[in-house]
């Protein structure tokens, strides 16, 4: 049994490494990328997809306005949850923390709509998101609040998993979230690019600590790492690091033609209800999972 256990925790370890590197992998060759388009003397080919360095994202033929299509979606799937959390939290304790986790996975979802919603309107519109050089201030309040998914998240599991006290948690989180806002704000600033940097920023930041500081063979570490694992929810996750990857390389090969950045948003989608398929079966798992 401790075996099967153990192995389980260190494919959930894993998971988080491939995520890490998969993203680092996606940042160095972007930063690489648009350091090579500020200089017009350059002859290197860009290693993403020309279309996709050029939007910032993978529009799709299959849809009129990519965008617009991905916000409806998210919008759909941001009400399937806040429904959802509405229920449950009406439904007596044994739902509440379900709720709450639906009420986080509410936000993003509108969040991200939104995002679609802005991208989708000013790409029919003289003036493009792709020429604007700065976000307005609502759009800047929008994706900090995005933002704050990952250094929360990862703040919040590892004070579970007793690895840092609440105080240092909520500071970590405040102070990556200064930060990576800060790099967007007055670096990147392009509009066109927000999501893409989403994706890096949450990942990254949600993975990275975890592999450092959650491993897989302590008795503590296993225990943690079990009480949100599950097939399903794992290789949704691996399916959602494989599309944050490929979008970017490989849009105009293939991705575009298979429904361009809507493949993330389903992804997405995936991962969060796997999550709350997983979450039942955690309390039941904190009484009968003895590392022996």
């Amino acid at each position: 049994m401790l075996i099967v256990q153990s192995r389980r925790a260190l494919l959930s370890w894993s998971n988080d490494v491939i995520a890490s590197i998969v993203v680092l992998i996606l940042l160095i060759t972007w930063i690489s990328d648009l350091l090579k388009a500020s200089i017009p003397s350059s002859s290197e080919s860009n290693r993403l997809s020309a279309s996709f360095l050029r939007d910032g994202f993978c529009l799709s033929p299959r849809f009129d306005n990519t965008h617009f299509f991905c916000s409806t979606f998210d919008a759909l799937c941001g009400i399937c949850c806040l429904l959802g959390h509405i229920a449950l939290n009406g439904g007596g304790t044994g739902g509440n923390q379900r709720a709450d986790v639906l009420k986080g996975i509410t936000a993003y979802f509108f969040s991200h709509s939104y995002g679609h919603y802005v991208a989708g309107t000013e790409l029919i519109e003289p003036g493009s998101t792709t020429n604007k050089e700065s976000m307005e201030l609502k759009d800047v309040i929008v994706l900090t609040a995005i933002l704050s998914i990952g250094p929360m998240h990862c703040a919040s599991y590892l004070i579970k998993a007793k690895k840092i006290s609440k105080t240092v948690g909520n500071t970590f989180g405040i102070l990556t979230l200064i930060f990576i806002t800060c790099i967007y704000a007055f670096y990147i600033q392009r509009p066109c690019y927000a999501l893409l940097y989403i994706n890096i920023s949450i990942i990254l930041t949600s993975a990275l600590p975890k592999v450092f500081m959650v491993g897989f063979q302590s008795e503590n570490d296993v225990h943690i790492r079990l009480s949100d694992f599950t097939w399903l929810k794992y290789f949704t996750s691996l399916f959602v690091t494989m599309v944050v990857f490929c979008e970017p390389f490989h849009c105009d090969s293939f991705i575009s033609k298979w429904g361009g950045h809507f493949i993330f948003d389903l992804s997405l989608a995936l991962d969060a209800f796997t999550t709350l398929i997983a979450m039942p079966v955690e309390d039941e798992r904190k009484r009968n999972t003895k590392i022996e």
